[in-house]
């Protein structure tokens, strides 16, 4: 990945992650890092297990010992509304984008920045409401639809999956553990839930239970995940089962949600990438592409600060090649910028850098939108 990052100077202390699929058929088309794994940085750093949350200095130069996008698991943030925007769509159909809650100036997780008033699912994407989408969860009960959008996704939860890449025995008592967290979180998050309703006393919803609505607490994701997520968006609701090598064999991909109900969150995505959170610095004015932006925050040095950010999109309509015959496919794309928190940065610089750079790279190596 050159190393031309947007408006960001400090460049060595930043890692960089994007991974891009052919939405249609699921092949991984590239999985692009910076920087680079070195040798001598893994000699350096061996001792440590991993570059892990608060596993590195703040001035520290940033280093690789994996494959970021397939490997490397953190909190999506905002862009995690996308699957839970999924799950009410499949559990209710076109109910559930119908469906609007007010919010209440003291109800925002984030202050000054979430809407307030009557809030859309359209509004919710747009303008990222966290709100919005705790509100869902828990007024349709989607725990259930999100269990089985994040294991068809790969995502983990307290560090759990559902699936082993190998049969064996364990995947049983693995399976069990990721029931039993989705259950509790289930319980838990109905219960305070239905309490907070009853109390009729707005106030900040940041519950621990809640934050897998809005991409906190114990979810986390690869970009390869997420991308699998825009994938499904763009595919008209099926998520196809990734392809790593082309002498594989394509297998059916997994229905999530209706042709119909894809194509509503396709079009709320695309105006996302329009109006870019109301900043024009941002937008994409590309009328073959929508996605949407992601601040989690994580630990450094024992601080919470926003730090990494994301941003996951559809490119409509390219030509790729199938065998010896070019047909229209839509590509999904996720980047994830890690340590953007120094800079005052988030969401925002993944956004420029795939208008700027990747998109424009994409159309380079014949990857032309329609």
């Amino acid at each position: 990945m050159k190393n031309n990052i947007p408006q960001y100077s400090n460049k060595r202390l930043l890692r960089v992650s994007a991974v891009v699929l052919d939405a249609y058929s699921g092949d991984l088309l590239a999985s692009a890092l910076y920087p680079l794994p070195n040798k001598d940085s893994l000699v350096v750093h061996e001792s440590e297990k991993s570059y892990k949350d608060g596993n590195f200095g703040k001035k520290q130069r940033a280093w690789t010992d994996r494959d970021l996008g397939l490997a490397f698991f953190t909190a999506p943030g905002s862009t995690a509304k996308v699957m839970t925007a999924l799950a009410g769509l499949q559990k209710e159909g076109r109910s559930a984008a119908k469906k609007s809650f007010f919010i209440h100036s003291e109800e925002r997780v984030e202050m000054g920045i979430e809407p307030i008033g009557n809030v859309t699912m359209e509004d919710a994407i747009v303008k990222s409401s966290n709100c919005y989408f705790i509100n869902l969860m828990n007024y349709f009960n989607l725990y259930s639809a999100l269990d089985s959008i994040y294991a068809a996704t790969g995502a983990r939860l307290e560090f759990v999956t559902p699936y082993y890449f190998r049969y064996t025995p364990m995947i049983e008592e693995r399976q069990e553990k990721w029931k039993s967290i989705v259950s509790s979180h289930q319980s838990e998050g109905l219960a305070r839930y239905q309490s907070y309703i009853a109390s009729k006393k707005p106030s900040k919803m940041n519950f621990g239970a809640w934050q897998w609505a809005w991409g906190q607490g114990t979810l986390s994701a690869t970009p390869l995940g997420m991308a699998r997520v825009v994938s499904t968006v763009a595919n008209g609701g099926v998520m196809p089962k990734t392809r790593f090598r082309l002498d594989d064999p394509q297998q059916e991909g997994i229905r999530l949600v209706s042709n119909e109900s894809a194509s509503i969150l396709k079009g709320y995505m695309h105006t996302m990438a329009l109006k870019a959170n109301g900043s024009a610095a941002n937008a994409i004015t590309l009328d073959y592409v929508g996605g949407k932006t992601g601040t989690p925050q994580r630990t450094l040095k024992g601080k919470r600060k926003p730090n990494d950010g994301w941003f996951i999109f559809y490119v409509d309509g390219c030509t790729v090649s199938t065998g010896n015959k070019k047909e229209n496919h839509p590509l999904a794309v996720a980047v994830r910028i890690e340590r953007l928190a120094d800079s005052g940065m988030g969401s925002g610089v993944a956004m420029r850098m795939s208008r700027d750079m990747i998109i424009p790279i994409l159309q380079e190596l014949g990857y032309h939108a329609k």
